[in-house]
């Protein structure tokens, strides 16, 4: 019986080497804090029985320079549909089945998908509205107001632009589009950035810092889950809203990169429900299937807000040249800011 056991050890032992041999490790590539929850992980490797690594990026210019050096180290990449068309020739091109993933997103963003040419190894991950964070005390925001209008009512006011040039370029964009009726990207340089936001003092930041907490603070540019996470957290009596001709569908992409059966099985929890229905509970953003799943009433209250809008909205399109429109000049126009309101702490 002594041997009986022994050699049945011994083969449990082989069995396990063999089987840790088999496990085949997915990298990923996302944005910082995406992935990060151990329960995601737990997810997509129960599901796929693989190994589950990812790395991280702060900013889309990182994300573009990983993508230009490294894109063949990563069986999966979640990015901003911002970055699309500027990276989209480069994409591995295999029969993926990973656009099915669109059968079931909520009808808004099932036409957009559908009507806009994506590739079939890409499918939406999150959508963020990028609204209004403000102080009632300094200023009061309006569902009918533009962009420009908002900048002037904030009048000598501090303001904090999230430190991002691909959402502050579409923003300038949009808000360009809206008041000269243009239909051409706007570059995002000092000057017109500055035409936009006037007399404000502008603080151009991600961290939450003292400036929130300044009686001159009037707003803050940010993704709606960001703002609602600070509310809850600060107990301040801010208010978010999203302005019909002011807010913005920032989505983010989850793109299968390798012709693997493991990739296709990451790429393919990731973009699913299940997944997508943790990961709004954790960040507030919105899935594209865009259920109500999480109970909060401060949730409710943005996503009818955005449910009843949502057409109104300025969904974020590709943009093609994003180095050249939104990227050059953004150290330089953060060190003009700095120079004329001083650095946020």
């Amino acid at each position: 019986m002594k041997i009986k056991s022994i050699f049945m050890a011994v083969i449990a032992l082989f069995t396990a080497f063999v089987y840790a041999d088999d496990v085949k490790t997915v990298n990923a590539l996302a944005f910082w804090g995406f992935l990060d929850d151990s329960k995601i992980t737990q997810i997509i490797e129960n599901k796929c029985n693989v190994k589950f690594s990812h790395d991280a990026y702060y900013t889309n210019s990182e994300f573009l320079n990983i993508f230009n050096k490294a894109k063949k180290d990563y069986d999966v990449m979640i990015f901003s549909n911002l970055i699309y068309g500027s990276v989209k020739d480069q994409l591995p091109q295999f029969n993926s089945r990973l656009w099915k993933a669109s059968d079931n997103y909520y009808p808004y963003f099932k036409n957009y998908y559908l009507t806009h040419g994506y590739a079939h190894n890409v499918a939406f991950f999150t959508h963020a509205m990028v609204g209004f964070l403000y102080n009632p005390a300094v200023i009061n925001i309006k569902q009918e107001q533009s962009v420009f209008e908002i900048f002037k009512n904030a009048k000598d006011n501090d303001v904090i632009l999230v430190d991002d040039s691909g959402e502050i370029g579409n923003m300038l964009t949009a808000a360009y589009k809206d008041k000269y009726k243009i239909n051409t990207q706007t570059k995002l340089t000092y000057k017109n950035l500055k035409s936009l936001t006037q007399n404000t003092h502008v603080y151009i930041t991600s961290n939450f810092n003292k400036i929130y907490d300044s009686p001159k603070f009037a707003f803050a540019y940010i993704w709606s889950g960001d703002a609602l996470l600070y509310i809850k957290k600060s107990h301040k009596p801010y208010k978010f809203i999203m302005p019909l001709d002011a807010t913005s569908v920032c989505t983010d992409l989850v793109v299968q990169m390798k012709n693997t059966p493991q990739a296709k099985c990451v790429a393919q929890v990731l973009a699913s429900p299940l997944l997508l229905k943790y990961f709004e509970s954790e960040t507030y953003y919105f899935s594209p299937y865009f259920k109500k799943d999480i109970k909060d009433k401060s949730y409710d209250e943005i996503y009818s807000q955005a449910k009843s809008n949502l057409p109104h909205y300025y969904m974020i399109p590709p943009v093609y040249d994003f180095e050249n429109y939104y990227n050059l000049q953004w150290d330089s126009i953060k060190l003009n800011y700095i120079e004329n309101n001083g650095e946020p702490n």
